[in-house]
């Protein structure tokens, strides 16, 4: 059952989607600070891409450092609001909104001063009441009650995730009463100003109601269709027409601003009051919130929630899409859907949504968490299928190439091309001394037993350093570097490795083969790298053969027999010894031409690690050196005398070329003679 289930790719989308929208609704309190820091940027963004419209009409006396260094410590006498209001009314002001709270007694003449400005003004002016502790509202004194237009207040609503101000409530039932927001009573009291007629407060029901019928023109729509608050289309304070409450007392410094038909509203601006909230721009003056949501319905500019419902819809959607295309076993479909699916649903539409329209989005971590969740589930799941059947393809191909170079060609990081590609690559041949006499000493079956525990054992060597096996031929081994993935230095460190790893092995080796075979072997080992084509060769549908082809393999295989000529054990090229000089001991044996070649080739006897050889062992090489300048010279006499030296001291290549001198002797070089010396074995 289970295993059906994973087979059904449909089925497995329309389960994991809902696995990831479940984890997503129970996470969606703790993203909502996440979600308000992009609202945030959103409002600041759009701003700044589409700068929103700011009312002339709207101007803000703030009682700042220059109002208190001029007038002295806050509140200030009441007849100062009176000349305020006498010089407002001078300068032609429509409204008038205090945000400043009236509800104790000063002195009966100076509160007498305030109401006789009021009663002489034809300006509505509005008050606001404080909600106390107690859940009361604390209301202006009486003889203030009888004159002024309006008074009632709300705060801003405060989101409670992060402390800031995005709302307002247009509309507050209270002891049984219904209120409107101070600052809508303050504009009421403007249109009822400018145009002279009644626009009082309408009926209102909330949790009914999607939108508040402001007047006959305006309504308002709700932030969340019948929630009863209205987002406030936020503008950076300085946008706003600014003037110092103490300018208003001085009636030449206000001649200078045009005030008629505006709406004023006082309110503190300076540090020490108390009187500030978070908004999208940072922490702001209360009495520039309250301007914020006067420009917000002078200018029509409303600003709605997403449909929260529409909005899930979505999510869910992009997680189906998600999910359905990384289960898929394309890489190319994968990255090509993932590609997609993110530029549209985390940056064209939620940027359409941005540019074209007043909708704010509610939940874009959600949707940005919804592509990593998805994601991650659904290639954990994805991998859950595939691991099973991927481990055993891995194993069985391990024991073909290895499992590092398994490794490459499952994980696609080796890009092989197998019907032909030229690539670099290392060639090692390796072949057992004296096979063909010792082979027709042995039975069958001891033979094959032991060629079975032979390649068995130096085949373990080469897959260790990465090597790929490429055929066996009897007792010989090709081996190739490089095919899989692109040929790098540590592939030429690893081909010599496994010469030398070989050659130690032997050793202990022969020991049991002594015993048990009455035989003991040596190995000669050839390495050169160069460019070849790696690919199948085959008859179609018959037999089939992944291999290596082109002049450096036939290289490759005689340096393995060079080996016998000059008595050594490991001979490699020149391209291996120039990468690999600085981490092993080398000799320089020779320059040669192989039979039916016409390139020459110099070749080197690995002898070691680096600095792993012993004094005896210096001595003979540096001698050997000497012994071959000689011979280059062209002085055989001398060469001879010196390679003869060191065939007492048991060197074989130096049998050869003290032969070579003797050769030379006889029959000296023809005088353009450049130290070549042509195979002519294969």
């Amino acid at each position: 059952m289970f295993h059906k289930l994973l087979k059904n790719r449909i089925l497995l989308t329309l389960i994991l989607s809902s696995l990831v929208v479940g984890i997503l609704f129970l996470c969606t309190p703790i993203l909502q600070v996440l979600d308000k820091q992009i609202q945030n940027n959103y409002y600041v963004l759009k701003n700044i891409i589409s700068p929103r419209e700011v009312s002339e009409n709207i101007v803000i006396a703030t009682i700042d450092k220059k109002t208190l260094e001029q007038l002295g410590r806050f509140p200030f006498e009441r007849s100062v609001y009176g000349d305020f209001i006498e010089n407002a009314d001078w300068a032609g002001v429509g409204t008038i909104g205090f945000d400043i709270i009236f509800s104790d007694t000063t002195s009966n003449a100076e509160d007498d001063s305030f109401v006789t400005s009021i009663e002489k003004t034809s300006i509505p002016i509005v008050f606001w009441l404080p909600i106390t502790g107690e859940n009361e509202l604390e209301f202006p004194l009486q003889k203030f009650q009888t004159h002024i237009s309006e008074q009632w207040f709300l705060p801003p609503n405060i989101q409670t995730s992060n402390r800031t101000v995005y709302s307002f409530s247009p509309y507050l039932e209270f002891d049984d009463s219904g209120y409107e927001h101070f600052w809508l009573s303050t504009l009421r009291g403007f249109y009822n100003y400018l145009y002279q007629r009644d626009t009082s407060q309408g009926k209102f029901s909330p949790g009914e109601d999607t939108e508040y019928s402001f007047t006959s023109d305006i309504s308002i729509p709700l932030a969340h269709g019948t929630h009863n608050d209205v987002l406030i289309s936020f503008v950076p304070s300085e946008r706003f027409r600014t003037i110092s409450f103490v300018d208003f007392l001085d009636r030449e410094a206000l001649s200078e601003y045009n005030l008629r038909d505006t709406i004023v509203l006082v309110g503190t601006a300076v540090d020490g009051i108390k009187d500030e909230f978070f908004t999208p721009y940072g922490l702001e003056y209360g009495v520039f919130i309250h301007a914020n949501i006067i420009n917000t319905i002078l200018t029509k500019n409303f600003l709605v929630y997403f449909d929260r419902g529409l909005e899930w819809v979505m999510i869910f959607l992009v997680v189906v899409l998600s999910v359905y295309f990384n289960l898929t076993r394309s890489r190319k479909v994968l990255i090509l859907s993932n590609l997609i699916i993110v530029i549209l649903f985390a940056i064209l539409i939620p940027l359409g949504i941005f540019v074209y329209t007043n909708l704010v989005m509610n939940y874009l971590a959600e949707i940005l968490l919804a592509l990593i969740l998805s994601q991650t589930l659904s290639n954990g799941v994805k991998y859950l299928i595939e691991d099973k059947n991927k481990q055993r393809l891995k194993q069985s191909l391990s024991e073909y190439v290895g499992s590092d170079i398994a490794h490459e060609v499952l994980e696609e990081e080796g890009k092989v091309n197998f019907d032909g590609a030229e690539k670099a690559a290392i060639l090692f041949f390796s072949d057992i001394e004296g096979f063909t006499s010792m082979s027709e000493k042995l039975t069958p079956r001891r033979l094959v037993g032991f060629l079975r525990e032979y390649l068995s054992q130096m085949s373990h060597v080469i897959m260790e350093e990465r090597g790929y096996i490429n055929k066996y031929e009897w007792d010989a081994i090709m081996a190739l570097w490089g095919v899989f993935s692109k040929l790098s230095p540590r592939n030429y460190k690893e081909s010599c490795k496994v010469a030398l790893k070989q050659l130690e092995l032997l050793k202990i080796l022969n020991k049991d083969w002594l015993e048990h075979y009455g035989h003991q072997i040596n190995i000669r080992i050839g390495i050169h790298s160069g460019d070849v084509i790696v690919g199948n060769i085959w008859l179609e549908w018959k037999k089939m053969e992944f291999t290596a082809l082109w002049d450096t393999v036939n290289i490759a295989s005689r340096l393995e027999w060079v080996n016998k000529f000059y008595g050594t054990s490991i001979c490699v090229s020149h391209r291996v010894y120039e990468h690999t000089c600085e981490d092993f001991e080398y000799r320089y044996i020779d320059n040669i031409m192989v039979k039916w070649k016409t390139e020459t080739l110099k070749i080197y006897e690995l002898l070691g690690h680096k600095n792993s050889l012993n004094r005896k062992q210096k001595t003979i090489y540096k001698k050997f050196q000497i012994a071959l300048d000689t011979y280059f010279e062209q002085d055989f006499q001398q060469a001879k005398l010196l390679f003869n030296e060191l065939v007492n001291l048991w060197d074989k290549p130096s049998l050869t070329f003290k032969s070579r001198c003797s050769m030379y002797l006889l029959h000296p070089p023809e005088k353009d003679w450049d130290g070549v010396w042509k195979m002519e074995a294969k």
